[in-house]
């Protein structure tokens, strides 16, 4: 197997300064292939958003999005809507995807939302 460089930086430990190190490891990954435990994006299919595209007018979108927030719940849509804009190397795709989080019909709305949570608008410090 190859070897790969490490890079540690300086760190703090136990109120004791841990010098920087560099060195040599085996690489212990196989070639190629990561076990579907390690991966971090999950498997979303084609089409998910069903027919959420970056050319379509906002209102659209919304609309699309709406639709599959009663369908399919609003964590589950938000977490399409995320994963698309993590991945995506479109920066257009990328900025339509953060303007329409958060969705427009929102949890207090959404299927499998639990009774009398509200979503709060309003956030107030209050000292003692």
């Amino acid at each position: 197997m190859a070897k790969i460089r490490v890079h540690r930086k300086a760190f703090m430990r136990d109120g004791t300064m841990v010098g920087p190190s560099d060195y040599l490891t085996e690489d212990k990954g196989e070639k190629n292939h990561t076990p579907k435990s390690r991966q971090w994006s999950p498997e979303i299919k084609h089409g998910a958003l069903k027919g959420w595209s970056k050319d379509l007018p906002s209102e659209k979108r919304h609309e699309i999005l709406s639709g599959l927030v009663r369908s399919e719940g609003y964590k589950d849509t938000v977490s399409k809507l995320t994963w698309l804009r993590n991945i995506s190397n479109d920066r257009e795709t990328i900025s339509k995807a953060k303007e329409d989080l958060p969705l427009p019909l929102g949890p207090s709305n959404a299927k499998n939302w639990p009774a009398g949570i509200v979503r709060s608008r309003f956030s107030r410090i209050v000292s003692p």
